[in-house]
């Protein structure tokens, strides 16, 4: 218990409540253990600008780089730019493209320029055969500093991810055939949020949740990592973890790979849970 340890969690349905906002009172506690040297930081699904979203009001300050868009990149909350980032080979990358290209889904791809401090979402729209585009409307501006662009037909080099958000029989297919794909992973999950609905993302085989996480802990000096998450999305992350803990509102394949399984989300497991330990 001597050592400086990192703790890292999920946020939709780990250290967020059905309202997608960290509860006052956890916001509060974290707050006071932070200036009392707690290392803490975030690792989501999520892009840099949803996260900061989430965290809005809540004062929290983070030791180390946030795990953002499943361990593709690392960001630096406080000045808003990324640090680190695993870019997809540009042969999987291709050979992916093969795959999606032409699928009736929307994709969103994003790339990572470390240089330019700067993360560029693409959309692929989708335009059925008589011509109507199925695409969703984003504003440019709602995303600072994302950049929205239109993607032509060859992937960008510096691609760390691409996301897909559909019903589960619509991904399924395509998941099997970008699973072949060497240099790549898939993650494939239910939407915490959206009921019904399921996330299919791809990145760098290099990347992922638990290497990030373990790259962060480079940031901040840690010499342990603690991590939390309720996802398949979160289970890369549990096996590079020192230890790991899923609420008991996690999916059956988190509760079946954490080392622990501590109060629901909604009951401030991953507070109660740092606490613990922090002490």
């Amino acid at each position: 218990m001597n050592k400086k340890i990192l703790f890292a969690t999920d946020l939709d349905g780990t250290l967020l409540d059905k309202t997608c906002k960290i509860p006052p009172a956890s916001a509060t506690r974290l707050r006071e253990m932070t200036k009392q040297g707690l290392l803490f930081t975030v690792a989501t699904g999520r892009h840099p600008r949803s996260t900061a979203v989430a965290l809005e009001g809540s004062g929290l300050s983070f030791s180390a780089p946030a795990v953002c868009l499943n361990g593709a990149v690392l960001w630096d909350m406080e000045r808003d730019f990324p640090v680190d980032a695993w870019t997809i080979d540009p042969g999987a990358m291709k050979a992916a493209w093969d795959v999606v290209a032409n699928e009736p889904v929307p994709l969103h791809v994003y790339a990572c320029d470390l240089e330019k401090k700067l993360l560029t979402r693409y959309y692929l729209p989708w335009i059925d055969p008589g011509g109507v585009s199925r695409s969703l409307v984003y504003e440019p501006s709602s995303e600072p500093p994302c950049v929205f662009a239109p993607i032509g037909h060859e992937p960008d080099p510096l691609t760390v991810c691409a996301s897909y958000f559909d019903k589960k029989e619509k991904l399924a297919p395509i998941n099997r055939r970008l699973r072949q794909i060497s240099g790549i992973r898939t993650v494939f999950y239910a939407s915490t949020r959206f009921p019904d609905m399921y996330y299919l993302e791809f990145y760098a085989s290099a990347g992922g949740k638990g290497v990030a996480a373990r790259r962060a802990m480079e940031f901040c000096g840690a010499e342990a990592l603690y991590v939390f998450g309720d996802s398949e999305n979160d289970v890369d992350m549990f096996t590079l973890a020192d230890r790991s803990f899923a609420p008991k509102n996690a999916s059956s394949i988190a509760l079946e790979k954490a080392d622990e399984i501590i109060p629901a989300n909604t009951d401030g497991g991953v507070v109660l849970t740092v606490e613990r330990f922090f002490r």
